[in-house]
């Protein structure tokens, strides 16, 4: 998320060659960084734990499919995934990277899912009926 919001030439001109409105791009390339970098801190401390792991799972989701279809049209660009830090070009290591991450992200929420039911969840002291 970080190397986003340093750098988001990447970012921007690969949403603009799959063809999203102007308005679209502005936002995703505002959001989807401190969109990353929000979940980043809930999972860290382990605040609405189950909430931040499932928004999680569907970026993960919506990177892969990003992957899929980039690789599938062709786009030879930087995806602007990790700013100019890391050159992350369109292909099918792409599409293993991010399927791997998605992999994980299930798996750790299952876990926790199944470890802690209502982990992270705000508790209430009602009594049971």
């Amino acid at each position: 998320g970080v190397s986003k919001i340093i750098d988001t030439t990447s970012l921007i001109e690969v949403l603009q060659q799959i063809k999203l409105p102007v308005d679209l791009v502005i936002i995703t390339a505002t959001l989807l960084p401190l969109t990353e970098i929000g979940l980043g801190l809930m999972l860290i401390l382990k605040l609405q734990q189950q909430t931040a792991l499932r928004i999680t799972v569907l970026l993960f989701l919506v990177f892969f499919l990003f992957a899929v279809y980039g690789t599938a049209i062709g786009i030879n660009e930087d995806c602007g995934c990790y700013g100019k830090i890391i050159k992350s070009e369109f292909d099918w290591m792409m599409i293993v990277r991010n399927a791997v991450l998605l992999t994980i992200s299930i798996i750790v929420t299952k876990k926790i899912e199944n470890k802690c039911p209502g982990a992270g969840q705000k508790q209430t002291n009602k009594p049971i009926k």
